[in-house]
């Protein structure tokens, strides 16, 4: 009861960080479960067998594919950077054997899932006021949403109409990091010749970048800047005032991917001047 009555009186943000806290060691703790579980399949099912062998080489690949299985299973639970992760780990064919990559494909489809009084919890740290002080209209659900972020639509105070970025990773992103990159730290030292520590190296920077809209906001006018002679591109407009690491406020522009032909065919454009323009 004493620890009830301790949280009750917390601020939503002391709420956060505790919620943050335990939800974070239980997703250390999933991924270590895995992490041994991928260590004890390759050991059992290769032990004492040639490597120079036909049968090592097709036991090999199948304890590929079961431990990218365990892996994907684990980012779909873990969510977030997990998510993230997995996606870039697809994106090293080059380097990763060709049975992860398959399985792990499936991460492109995953995307962040928020509750809406997290957003207004998130409005309230950032600018110290609530979404209604801020906007006359937000979504009540996202209309987009990727691995690490939502996008709501919404209508500022003077009328404009915005889309609203939100992503809310910070503060687990260091233990995640940390808590990834000790797993691969074990199974690279049980397995020297499958060594994957250096992944975390390759995709940290990236990731840091990406959770923090300050970033995605200036390239966005840089973007403007460097493309503003081509009057068929359109930046959105970044509205700083509504605009924090965490929270990226901008002009909401209807469109479609460059890949829906039928989407944009619906909008009146030629695919052919489109395939023309790419190419400027």
């Amino acid at each position: 009861a004493g620890g009830v009555g301790t949280y009750s009186v917390l601020t939503p943000r002391q709420r956060r960080i505790v919620r943050v806290t335990f939800e974070g060691i239980y997703r250390g703790y999933k991924t270590f479960a895995i992490g041994l579980a991928i260590t004890t399949d390759y050991k059992w099912t290769l032990f004492g067998l040639n490597e120079e062998s036909i049968e090592y080489e097709s036991l090999i690949k199948e304890c590929h594919r079961r431990s990218a299985r365990r892996i994907a299973s684990g980012c779909i639970d873990n969510g977030g950077l997990y998510v993230k992760m997995g996606q870039g780990l697809v994106t090293m064919d080059h380097a990763l054997p060709k049975e992860y990559c398959n399985e792990l494909k499936i991460l492109h489809d995953k995307a962040l899932r928020r509750r809406r009084n997290e957003v207004e919890s998130l409005l309230h740290e950032e600018f110290q006021c609530g979404s209604k002080d801020l906007f006359s209209y937000i979504s009540k659900e996202p209309i987009a949403a990727a691995s690490l972020a939502e996008v709501y639509e919404g209508q500022l105070k003077t009328g404009e109409k915005v889309a609203i970025k939100y992503i809310d990773l910070q503060d687990r992103f260091q233990g995640d990091m940390l808590t990834i990159k000790l797993v691969l730290k074990a199974i690279g030292y049980l397995f020297p010749k499958f060594e994957f520590e250096w992944i975390i190296g390759s995709i940290k920077t990236n990731l840091e970048r990406e959770l923090n809209f300050i970033c995605e906001g200036e390239n966005a006018e840089q973007c403007y800047r460097q493309l503003k002679e081509l009057k068929f591109v359109f930046v959105p407009k970044i509205y700083w005032h509504l605009t924090s690491r965490r929270v990226l406020t901008m002009e909401m522009i209807y469109g479609c991917k460059i890949n829906d032909v039928e989407g944009i065919k619906q909008m009146g454009l030629s695919m052919k001047e489109v395939r023309r323009r790419k190419k400027i």
